[in-house]
């Protein structure tokens, strides 16, 4: 058995802020807004772009 004092001291991890950028295609506005609004309330998410597809 090895005592807490034998481990190597590891520094504290510095912490990255990491944003996911999003772009939304559907053919429903209600669908691309409804996505949107569910996805700007996630932290480290960002909707960049909203398109319709081309049918």
């Amino acid at each position: 058995m090895t005592s807490e004092s034998a481990l190597p001291r590891l520094a504290p991890a510095k912490l990255q802020r990491v944003t996911i950028r999003m772009l939304i295609a559907d053919d429903q506005e209600l669908v691309r807004a409804g996505f949107k609004m569910t996805l700007d309330a996630q932290p480290g998410i960002e909707v960049s772009q909203r398109s319709p597809l081309a049918t």
